[in-house]
């Protein structure tokens, strides 16, 4: 039977970052998942610990690509392999914010039939993992985006893709290999413009990493 979520992680030199989110994922009261994880690291050391966590996270699928596949080719390489009803991508920098998190993420989606696509608030850290301040749109600016996808290009509200979970049957389920900036934001606006319907959620559900020197490229 196919999971009812797929993780989808791209990692890059980060086995600090690594062990903080999938000591999250482990964590989670909600059980029915799949993680993916697409490795473009220049050594071995998250492949040596994503062995030590095969045993907490059964449904766990490791690709070291060589030669590195760089974003967003190493995000799509996660997604390929998806066979999750939901897609979450995580970036291994980023964490679920508590125990309950990824049911709620589910919840916004098995809700709400009408909707591909949700998000939540974020809390932004640095890279000691110490809250700097919390992403929330206030709710003019998700009116806003109610209103026309495209106020995403002058205003990110939805966050990082850490911050998102949508359906896998859209039919922009991928990033946009050919871009190498906005890769994130024009997903978004494509799956909006298909179907504008979309849950917000303000808790914030993750934990995303800013400044961190050794993020996914």
């Amino acid at each position: 039977m196919s999971p009812k979520v797929s993780i989808c992680m791209p990692t890059y030199n980060q086995p600090d970052f690594l062990k903080v989110v999938l000591d999250s994922i482990v964590m989670q009261d909600f059980k029915d998942y799949e993680v993916i994880i697409s490795d473009d690291s220049t050594n071995d050391e998250s492949g040596k610990l994503i062995e030590k966590y095969k045993a907490k996270i059964p449904n766990l699928t490791y690709f070291r690509n060589i030669p590195s596949k760089k974003s967003p080719m190493s995000w799509n390489e996660a997604i390929k392999h998806a066979e999750g009803e939901y897609i979450k991508v995580q970036h291994s920098d980023d964490w679920f914010s508590d125990s309950t998190a990824l049911r709620k993420f589910v919840s916004m989606l098995d809700s709400h039939p009408e909707s591909d696509f949700a998000f939540s608030g974020a809390f932004v850290c640095d890279k000691n993992q110490k809250i700097k301040f919390t992403h929330c749109p206030s709710e003019n600016e998700i009116q806003k985006l109610r209103q026309s996808p495209t106020y995403l290009f002058g205003r990110n509200i939805v966050g990082a893709p850490s911050a998102t979970i949508y359906r896998s049957t859209t039919k922009h389920k991928y990033f946009d290999e050919k871009l190498k900036w906005v890769v994130d934001l024009e997903q978004y606006i494509r799956i909006l413009e298909e179907n504008p319907n979309f849950q917000y959620c303000e808790e914030p559900l993750v934990c995303t990493t800013d400044g961190a020197s050794h993020q996914s490229i």
